[in-house]
This record gives structure tokens, sequence and C-alpha cells, in this order.
């Protein structure tokens, strides 16, 4: 026996300004068992235009196995049509991990503080 439900649906096309990608790539040097740096380059667009770069530095200290501190500061420039707005955003992480064969599931609290030239400052607390 099938139950069958029927309700009225609407199809829309995606334009392409809702169309959105992210180009980066991240750079690791680990100076020592427990430090570790990364820079993080990134590009987003708006449709097929660049949008928004950034350029992230990261320092990370793992004090013990399943849990790594992380200190970064991210600088960005978004495009605006009557120029550029500058901005950064400094961050502070505890994030816990824990190993699954292939895989690590990771969890993280992430507090940040952003400002910049033409932004309200804003501080929030991510997990």
């Amino acid at each position: 026996m099938g139950l069958f439900l029927l309700y009225p649906a609407r199809a829309s096309a995606q334009s392409t300004d809702d169309v959105q990608a992210r180009v980066g790539a991240t750079i690791k040097k680990k100076l020592s068992k427990r430090w570790a740096l990364a820079l993080n380059p990134e590009m987003r667009t708006s449709g097929l235009d660049p949008e928004r770069y950034l350029l992230e530095g990261t320092v990370g200290y793992r004090p013990i196995r399943y849990f790594t501190a992380k200190a970064s500061l991210r600088g960005d420039v978004r495009e605006q049509p009557d120029g550029a707005d500058y901005g950064a955003r400094a961050g502070l992480a505890l994030v816990g991990s824990l190993p699954l064969g292939d895989f690590e599931a990771e969890g993280r609290v992430f507090y940040t503080y952003d400002f910049g030239n033409l932004r309200s400052e804003r501080h929030r607390l991510r997990y």
C-alpha cells in the first residue's frame, strides 16, 4: 500500500546573482610538535564577478592531543559601487578534535571581533 501526497509546487530558475563561488588555499607550517602557523588567502564572488578578497593568518597551539587554541587575524576588501571597503576580524578559538579512523570530528567555540573603516564594530561568539 502506498500513500500519495499531492501539493502545488512552483519551480523557479536561479539567476547568476544567486550563485557564489569561494576559492581559497591554506598554507601551513608546523613550527614544533605543539605550535603551527597558517596563511589562508580566499576570493569570494557574487555571480561571476569577484566581490571580496580575504587574507587570514592563524597561530595554533596544541597543549594536549584533543584540544587546540588558535588566534587569528583576517583582513578583507569588499568591492562596493562607490569604492572599496576595508575591514578586519580578530578571533580566538578553542577547537576540540576526536580522531575516528580516516576521519576527524571537530567542534569549536570561536570569539570574533569585527571592525573596519565603514563597518560597525561587532563582537560574536560562534560555535
